[in-house]
């Protein structure tokens, strides 16, 4: 499978504003099962999804866009009934990615921190 180029490139930092937006929405949504949990259990209508959380539509909408545009998340219509879909695959890419960017940050700051070593024994 190839790598879209979002997640092969990383996050994009002149659209980190679309992270806070997420981030924000998922503080709102933590007091009951996220609605992208009940995303993993198979395909369910934007209302079934979201309901009982206490947000707003329009909040909700604006989360469940950042999702469609990452391709986490797709949208079937049919007729007036929207079907909202996890996209497993591009989850497990973003974890590869993220596995990829833990084990990088992690040899780095061995190196820094054999290196602050070195310099504390001097």
């Amino acid at each position: 499978m190839a790598v879209t180029p979002h997640l092969r490139d990383g996050p994009d930092p002149n659209n980190m504003s679309r992270v806070q937006e997420d981030t924000s929405v998922s503080q709102t949504t933590a007091r009951g099962a996220d609605y992208r949990e009940r995303l993993g259990a198979g395909p369910a209508t934007v209302g079934d999804a979201t309901a009982g959380f206490g947000v707003s539509k329009p909040a909700i909408a604006k989360h469940v866009k950042v999702l469609e545009e990452t391709g986490v998340v797709t949208r079937a219509v049919e007729g007036r009934t929207h079907v909202l879909s996890l996209e497993l695959d591009v989850l497990r890419e973003v974890a590869e990615w993220m596995d990829r960017q833990r084990a990088v940050w992690g040899r780095f700051m061995d190196v820094v921190d054999e290196y602050l070593k070195e310099e504390g024994a001097k």
